[in-house]
């Protein structure tokens, strides 16, 4: 912390896929943070679901982190990290302006993302059929048998 230096941690890409998970401990972040280091979570792996990135910094908040730091290190801690904080990480004006609508809790399982918004363009939104079918995990998400976000055929 005095050096200044963040810390950005892996807790899950892959749930029982490494070897370097075996022994994970979810309170590192907290202990970080209590000690003033700026906390981030990451992920190295492209094509992990991104309900268990957030669930990085859910089950972070389980072993002791606030949850305001919580929500900062999925955000504004991440951009300041690699010096993009000027554009992403939080809403001002002049920023990118990407970021999620939510029907409930971010850290909830039960949450659901409604819209995706890109440099403060929607992009997705499940009230739309069309965008739906690509919601992963979402009504209709095979749609017409293509795996989207993949490179296969159901068929």
């Amino acid at each position: 912390a005095k050096a200044g230096v963040p810390c950005s941690l892996t807790y899950v890409d892959a749930p029982g896929g490494k070897l370097e998970a075996v022994n994970v401990d979810f309170g590192n972040a907290a202990e970080l943070a209590r000690a003033g280091v700026s906390v981030g979570f990451n992920t190295d792996d492209g094509i992990t679901d991104s309900r268990f990135f957030i669930r990085n910094a859910a089950m972070a908040m389980r072993y002791g982190l606030p949850r305001d730091e919580a929500l900062r290190s999925l955000t504004l801690n991440p951009a300041k990290h690699i010096e993009l904080d000027h554009r992403i990480g939080s809403l001002r004006p002049g920023k990118d302006a990407d970021f999620i609508v939510l029907d409930g809790d971010p850290f909830s399982v039960y949450t659901r993302v409604q819209q995706t918004y890109i440099e403060g363009h929607k992009v997705f939104d499940f009230g739309d059929p069309a965008d739906r079918k690509f919601a992963l995990g979402g009504e209709g998400s095979r749609g017409n048998g293509t795996i989207h976000l993949c490179c296969a055929e159901a068929d």
